[in-house]
């Protein structure tokens, strides 16, 4: 780790925040936390865009903290936003537009990102105070325009379930049908009635010994209760305290739950429906109670840069696989064959480097394909490549980007028959280099499921090595092996095509 200024970015629904830290001799120290009001959420919850005048003010803002961090000499920044400017109809141009106004470059996060950086910020809070192992635990991130869940099994997140519900779209939504504030109050009600009974029928395995809230509008909770005068990273608050609190600020208007709790407008908007909502959480999950984990985003993507100047390990890697394995078990896979596909595949991968010139982040991507390269027999054994293709494609997993789904369901797509050709829409439509990602990965499961034909793990990878125009494979087995080496003679054909290399088996 070395020494250097560091500068996070966070432009929410209802403010756009920055955090300067110093990183010196393996220490974190924080210079600087800015806080700019910028109502993003309250345009695209109601019209369903930016507004010019709102992007126009989230440029001058990103342009003073960009100013900030010249003066503090921030050698790196990572900037990002989520559900308001995810789901706003102009939000390429709102990127744009601050990429040349301020040099700034803004990611979108996605719902499967926001779980990722949830999970570890509330692991890192949990430290000494509860553990997730052994447990079968929900996470609830309740933002202001988005809520993710996700299901936890032994600590490790195994599934996940992003909605646009969110506090401050609640209730703009409501009161945008000029309802009185008893009409309000039995809205409120009415509609997270009907998101609970809907979480319930999509994520049947609910149930949960642990449920945790996060989210601006769960930590000024804590506030109402006074449960400690000291700040508290985490705390626990049951069905009695929350219905004490929605009594005490049920009617009560924002402006005035502001001043009283000292807390923003926009948190004292979103009191009521967040209480509401945790109330009948804690019911739908048979939880005694909900913990509320008070985390920070933008420390969670400080520590995603450090790690980009380390080894490159990512701790949520472990998720992603126990994910994979959670929906393959979804879909009555095969496991034994999976993860004997899974590690000769992973040789292979790493027995080619020189000539795929792959990263981590790949290798990872060829683990859940092998994981996954089969689920589509669910549907059909005919064909079932292309039924795995479209499971994948329309999943969730955490930790995996919308566009690694999409590589992904190609891969598990090319693991048999057919290789990859210009007349396949989906593969086609792929940048030039991400084509050859998936052909690569594609190359390499395919001559793994080879060796395992059987399904029985009878073929094990002695050695894999590359000498001129040969990939010399060598295997050992007790038992025969004609069955994989009349499937690899049929799925090598990519492979050969792509690496430009021989497959040579010997029996060892």
């Amino acid at each position: 780790m070395k020494n250097e200024t560091l500068g996070v970015v966070d432009i929410g629904s209802h403010a756009a925040r920055l955090g300067i830290y110093q990183v010196c001799d393996g220490r974190v120290e924080e210079l600087e936390n800015l806080s700019v009001p910028l109502l993003l959420g309250k345009d695209v919850f109601t019209s369903g865009k930016i507004s010019m005048r709102n992007i126009r003010l989230a440029t001058e803002i990103i342009s003073d903290f960009a100013s900030v961090m010249t003066e503090y000499g921030v050698a790196r920044c990572r900037a990002f936003t989520t559900s308001a400017v995810r789901e706003a109809v102009n939000s390429e141009v709102f990127i744009e537009r601050i990429k040349c106004a301020c040099g700034v470059d803004v990611r979108v996060l996605e719902p499967a990102e926001e779980v990722k950086l949830t999970c570890l910020a509330v692991r890192e809070r949990l430290k000494g105070s509860l553990s997730l192992k052994k447990r079968h635990a929900v996470i609830c991130n309740i933002g202001t325009g988005s809520t993710q869940f996700s299901l936890l099994e032994d600590g490790r997140v195994v599934n996940m379930l992003s909605l646009n519900f969110g506090t401050l779209r609640l209730r703009e939504i409501i009161e945008d049908a000029h309802t009185g504030v008893r009409d309000i109050h039995q809205a409120i009600e009415d509609f997270t009635d009907n998101l609970v009974s809907s979480i319930a029928r999509l994520t049947p395995n609910l149930v949960a010994d642990a449920l945790i809230v996060t989210g601006g509008n769960t930590r000024c909770l804590l506030n109402i209760k006074h449960l400690s005068k000291k700040i508290v990273n985490f705390a626990s608050i049951g069905v009695r305290d929350l219905r004490a609190i929605e009594k005490k600020i049920s009617g009560v208007p924002p402006e005035r739950l502001a001043e009283t709790y000292g807390i923003s407008d926009h948190y004292a908007v979103g009191l009521e429906p967040c209480c509401i909502f945790i109330d009948k959480l804690i019911a739908s999950t048979s939880a005694k109670k909900a913990s509320i984990v008070v985390t920070d985003t933008r420390s969670v993507v400080l520590r995603d840069m450090l790690t980009d100047v380390g080894d490159g390990t990512d701790e949520f890697d472990k998720d992603v696989r126990e994910a994979a394995r959670f929906m393959g078990r979804k879909y009555n896979y095969d496991e034994k064959h999976a993860e004997h596909v899974k590690r000769l595949a992973l040789t292979l991968f790493d027995s080619t480097a020189t000539h795929h010139r792959l990263d981590k982040r790949d290798k990872l991507l060829l683990e859940v394909a092998a994981i996954l390269h089969d689920i589509g027999q669910f549907i059909d054994t005919r064909q079932h490549h292309k039924h795995s293709m479209y499971l994948v494609g329309s999943t969730q997993i955490p930790g995996i980007s919308s566009e690694e789904i999409r590589l992904l369901s190609l891969v598990v797509r090319y693991h048999r028959k057919a290789m990859p050709r210009r007349s396949h829409p989906e593969f086609v439509s792929l940048p030039a280099a991400q084509r050859m990602r998936v052909s690569a990965l594609a190359a390499i499961l395919r001559v793994a499921d080879a060796f395992d034909r059987s399904h029985d793990a009878r073929v094990e990878i002695t050695s894999a090595v590359i000498k001129g125009k040969n990939f010399n494979i060598n295997i050992s087995s007790a038992k025969d092996v004609s069955l994989e080496k009349l499937s690899l003679s049929k799925k090598q054909d990519l492979f050969q095509n792509h690496f430009c290399l021989n497959v040579k088996v010997a029996v060892r």
